[in-house]
């Protein structure tokens, strides 16, 4: 199997993609294409080179801010964070692969720090943002370096794009 990412596009069988969480199915069936248009969120597709068109799983990526004052001090010390309010970030707004797609999250995760580290050297961004849906996905995120901004939400989590870019 030669598994490709690739951007949302008319010929993906949208309403074909069952996961183990319905609201992000519903996403991809209903709003994706819509977010895409109104450039609020790019939706990335992983499919398998011989059938295309059938969707195995997918994340976004959209522009994101985090404020500066959210950050750990000894945090923006060690990363030599300007003094503005907030700090430009990559959110990944959903990530999501078939039911039966064991190892599939780490082939779309890879693919998504890889995406948004390469852009970040011609958009500025510091940092991938997730907000984690629940304690399954907080411990997928974690084995990655990802670490939840002390004080903050325990699911809302921070990777530093220099870590990102290492993946």
């Amino acid at each position: 199997m030669a598994l490709i990412v690739e951007l949302l596009a008319d010929h993906h069988d949208r309403p074909g993609f069952a996961c183990e969480n319905p609201e992000f199915a519903d996403y991809l069936r209903a709003r994706a294409r819509r977010d895409r248009d109104a450039g609020v969120a790019a939706c990335f597709v992983l499919v398998d080179q011989a059938s295309s068109s059938v969707v195995l799983g997918y994340y976004t990526l959209s522009s994101f801010t985090v404020e500066l004052g959210s950050l750990p001090d000894d945090y923006r010390k060690k990363a030599r964070l300007p003094r503005y309010p907030e700090v430009p970030a990559t959110l990944i707004g959903r990530l999501a692969r078939v039911v039966d797609g064991k190892g599939l999250g780490h082939v779309l995760l890879v693919d998504a720090l890889q995406r948004a580290a390469v852009m970040s050297r011609q958009v500025a961004s510091h940092a991938v943002i997730v907000d984690a849906i629940d304690a399954n996905a907080v411990a997928f995120y974690l084995r990655y370096g990802f670490f939840a901004i002390p004080g903050g939400s325990q699911t809302r989590l921070i990777l530093p794009m220099t870590a990102a870019a290492k993946l």
